[in-house]
């Protein structure tokens, strides 16, 4: 997570050092040299393999051992910030039009909505609604999980129970301070939901009502419920052309061009109906040594420049519009020099 999610892991990971750190320094605490011996060092030498490890990724792609590629991205595109306490950046230049919908629009739009007092409350009700859809999946799962929640009395009695809740708690306020918020964002707890979701059922299925075992019948149609949402899932996403969508499409387009002979160079044109969400141009590292580059389309002057830089290079021109319909490779039209 010090990659992917290095915010929300820090928030999640807190009240975890947190509890051994006040083990420790207790009276009752272990002994020093144990201590360093079966703490501190095995720690240490976790956080230096790790730390090593990204300072050369962060060496190899930004040039800076300091310098993560997020960073850097956000430094050079981005006009909202990542958290609501920043401020708006000044508005960039951008080369394609597709990058200034997304950055200076699509990515910009959800900050603004939270300048007001109303506009902040009605974007973290979305943002809890986001990650609670995502969790809990369709309307009448969500309805039926919500039940096992009314037992959280019964759960907090247990005190490793509330701590779980305590760092769900608090990841999903550090949440509520992002500019936006997406399922994955959430996917250091995911673990500790279920739990909690399970402890709930647990408790839920002792319950009687007048001598019937009400909670267990509660208990088993939850099953069912989760059972069949699953089922209606699984059908609904086979009968999906996925083959047709953007993701697919370039898995398929990227393997057939390093399997034949040379270099290539795809020059991707978008349509007024692609998404910016949806990006097709994305790179190796090391691009200039790439079997297979994906550029944007620009101008002719532009243009004439890229193809003048991978002169060795076989051009193709993909035209995207309707992200979700198949889009197939065609050699770029070079036009003569005036």
């Amino acid at each position: 997570m010090a990659n992917s999610r290095p915010y929300e892991g820090f928030v999640m990971s807190l009240p975890r050092a947190i509890a051994p750190l006040a083990w420790m320094l207790f009276k009752k605490g272990p002994p020093a040299v144990v201590l360093v011996k079966c703490v501190g060092l095995p720690i240490f030498l976790v956080l230096v393999l790790t730390c090593g490890v990204m300072a050369f990724y962060n060496l190899r792609v930004t040039g800076n051992v300091l310098s993560m590629p997020y960073f850097v991205h956000e430094s050079t595109y981005a006009v909202a910030p990542v958290f609501l306490w920043q401020q708006l950046r000044p508005q960039r230049a951008y080369r394609h039009q597709v990058l200034e919908k997304f950055h200076a629009s699509l990515m910009r739009d959800p900050f603004t909505a939270h300048l007001s007092i109303t506009g902040l409350l009605r974007e973290s009700v979305k943002k809890l609604n986001t990650l609670w859809q995502f969790y809990q999946g369709f309307r009448p799962l969500r309805l039926m999980l919500t039940i096992p929640l009314l037992m959280l009395p019964w759960v907090l009695k247990s005190r490793w129970l509330c701590i779980t809740i305590l760092i769900c708690g608090l990841l999903t306020v550090g949440l509520l301070m992002e500019t936006w918020v997406f399922p994955h964002y959430a996917a250091p707890i995911t673990g500790l939901v279920f739990l909690i979701m399970l402890q709930g059922m647990r408790h839920l299925r002792l319950w009687r009502r007048r001598g019937r075992p009400t909670g267990q019948l509660l208990v088993w149609a939850l099953v069912v419920v989760a059972v069949a949402s699953f089922a209606v899932a699984f059908v609904h996403q086979i009968q999906k052309d996925l083959l047709a969508s953007w993701q697919y499409n370039r898995a398929r387009m990227l393997p057939q061009l390093k399997g034949t002979d040379g270099r290539h160079l795809v020059i991707v044109r978008y349509g007024p109906l692609h998404s910016p969400h949806l990006e097709w141009v994305y790179n190796e590292a090391d691009i200039d040594n790439a079997k297979v580059i994906w550029a944007r389309d620009m101008d002719a002057v532009q243009n004439r420049k890229l193809l003048e830089y991978f002169k060795d290079r076989h051009v193709w021109l993909l035209e995207v519009d309707d992200d979700f319909v198949p889009a197939e490779l065609m050699p770029f039209p070079v036009k003569p020099h005036p």
